[in-house]
């Protein structure tokens, strides 16, 4: 089920502008959020490499969502791990007509939509360096 956010004003030389906040999910998304920026958390499982994309799936509670990494977003099939939590900034898209699985699927827009959290049981010492910058 998703919450509505605040929107939040910007200010520039254009005057101000309204951008909106990510909408919280705790479910998997349906047609009411179908190009909508949300923010999802969860667990990866199951991930794919589908030449320069990538597909996974990320668990909520019990439920799997489709996460797809498409190649315009630049994110490397190697910075997603599986069994670790993640919280996705990314649109709801719908899945192709002719495909299988029909279930809206996420999709990030940068590597910066994706926030990893340190697995349990370690700390930023146990890295070199104090873990990556």
């Amino acid at each position: 089920m998703a919450v509505a956010a605040p929107q939040r004003k910007q200010r520039g030389w254009l005057g101000s502008a309204s951008q909106p906040l990510p909408l919280r999910l705790t479910a998997a998304p349906g047609p009411e959020l179908e190009w909508r920026l949300v923010q999802v958390s969860g667990r990866f499982e199951a991930v794919h490499r589908l030449g320069v994309r990538w597909r996974a799936d990320l668990i909520i509670g019990s439920t799997p969502i489709p996460v797809v990494g498409l190649a315009g977003s630049r994110i490397a099939v190697g910075r997603v791990h599986e069994d670790r939590r993640v919280t996705i900034v990314g649109i709801v898209r719908p899945a192709y007509p002719s495909a299988i699985d029909q279930r809206f699927a996420i999709d990030p827009r940068s590597v910066s939509d994706l926030s990893f959290e340190w697995p349990t049981g370690s700390s930023r010492a146990d890295r070199p360096f104090g873990g990556p910058r």
